[in-house]
């Protein structure tokens, strides 16, 4: 009987050691693709947030071609002072986009991999995105305003000039 009770206790033993094995190996296994995950996430993301640096040149570029045509009209003596003060307070509107983006990269960097959860990840990093480019689209906003005030001034200024 106690060679049989031996043999059992032994059996327990080496079961209660294989589990812990497989347990240990699980949750390593578990840790790798969370932190995978987490970095798959962030690698996306800052792809998201050089797509919006690249959309802030572009903007900027436009912002140039707006001012280059005001100075144009300016020329022919057209009234552009509403244009003007327009695109100076999309400077503002600019800036803001540059430092929404900044902070939304800042916080998409900030993510640790081993001790978020990949859904507080994603949410961490979707809602810097969304603040990034609610502000673009804000500067962007300001740009056609802006444009649109240009026509209205080109068309007055045609329309006067075939008087």
């Amino acid at each position: 009987r106690e060679e049989i009770r031996d043999k059992r206790q032994e059996i327990r033993e080496d079961i209660r050691g294989k589990k812990e094995e497989v347990r240990e190996r699980f949750a390593s296994k578990t840790a790798e693709q969370k932190q995978r995950t987490v970095e798959n996430i962030k690698k996306r993301f800052s792809n998201v947030i050089d797509n919006f640096n690249k959309a802030i040149a572009r903007l900027d570029k436009i912002s140039d071609k707006i001012q280059n045509r005001i100075n144009k009209l300016k020329e022919k003596g057209v009234d552009t002072s509403f244009a003007q003060s327009a695109l100076d307070n999309c400077e503002s509107k600019k800036t803001a986009a540059g430092a929404a983006v900044d902070a939304a990269k800042a916080q998409v960097a900030a993510i640790d991999a081993s001790s978020t959860s990949v859904r507080d990840a994603v949410h961490a990093a979707e809602s810097a995105a969304k603040s990034a480019k609610e502000a673009i689209k804000g500067y962007h906003r300001c740009l056609v305003d802006v444009t649109k005030s240009l026509r209205a001034s080109g068309i007055k200024e045609g329309t006067e000039s075939a008087e």
